[in-house]
């Protein structure tokens, strides 16, 4: 990959977060964001990398919402002898 510092290693990186969302897995581009922000780039790549991060968080959250609620069941194991 290119060095964070150069346009074409930003625009890299923009493209993994974005295919990260395409493909569902707004978890992966949370981290790749994380991971990039704490890297060298631009004010610029910056800001659009904490857009993809709004929008990653947005896809979470709608996630949870279709999740069915998960509730414990008792169950007590039997002893067999």
């Amino acid at each position: 990959m290119q060095t964070a510092d150069d346009l074409a290693g930003e625009i890299a990186r923009l493209g993994a977060v974005t295919a990260g969302l395409s493909a569902a897995e707004p978890l992966r581009a949370l981290l790749l964001v994380e991971r990039y922000l704490a890297e060298n780039v631009s004010p610029e790549a910056a800001a659009k990398l904490e857009a993809l991060r709004v929008e990653a968080d947005r896809d979470l959250a709608e996630a949870a919402l279709r999740m069915p609620p998960v509730r414990p069941v008792k169950y007590v194991l039997q002893e067999t002898v």
